[in-house]
């Protein structure tokens, strides 16, 4: 137990101590632990204790939201492969799928004409992103539900209606 700066510097000489706990202001706590740290004592620091909570809540919402996009993912994925003239690979990473839209007999900026000019859903044309991009589309599934089931019904609406 230290009261403060001096009492702790006499603390870190003690042979008898192998760790130290820091419960300071911030501004008090850094160099403590630093001095603690060169004194070869372990530190155990509420505000360390704190960051590591708040950095494991950060990845457990992240691990959520990756959770979420899977889902919209897969429900895509399936959906488009579930459409007639559509073949979707599953992408490892991103929100965005490139399926292969050949088969509708479409290129795809006829593909992405037609389906906004008619079905107003839009999508890019793959061949935006160059000579390799033609014959697919890329879609986003990073929208709220509603707007990426309405989505997906329009353009398997406008597959049917051809």
């Amino acid at each position: 137990y230290s009261r403060g700066p001096t009492d702790y510097r006499r603390m870190l000489q003690r042979d008898d101590l192998d760790a130290v706990i820091i419960a300071t202001p911030m501004q008090v706590h850094a160099p403590m632990a630093i001095d603690a740290m060169k004194a070869g004592k372990a530190v155990l620091s509420e505000v360390a204790a704190a960051m590591t909570i708040e950095e494991c809540w950060g990845l457990v919402r992240a691990a959520e939201e990756t959770a979420k996009l899977q889902a919209k993912r897969d429900k895509t994925v399936a959906a488009l492969n579930a459409m007639p003239g559509v073949e979707c690979p599953t992408p490892d990473g991103s929100f965005y799928v490139f399926p292969d839209i050949r088969g509708t007999g479409m290129t795809a900026q006829q593909f992405a004409d037609y389906m906004i000019e008619n079905h107003q859903v839009g999508v890019v044309a793959g061949s935006a992103f160059g000579d390799r991009g033609e014959g697919h589309i890329r879609l986003t599934y990073a929208c709220p539900d509603e707007v990426l089931e309405e989505g997906l019904d329009r353009i398997k609406n406008g597959l049917e209606a051809l």
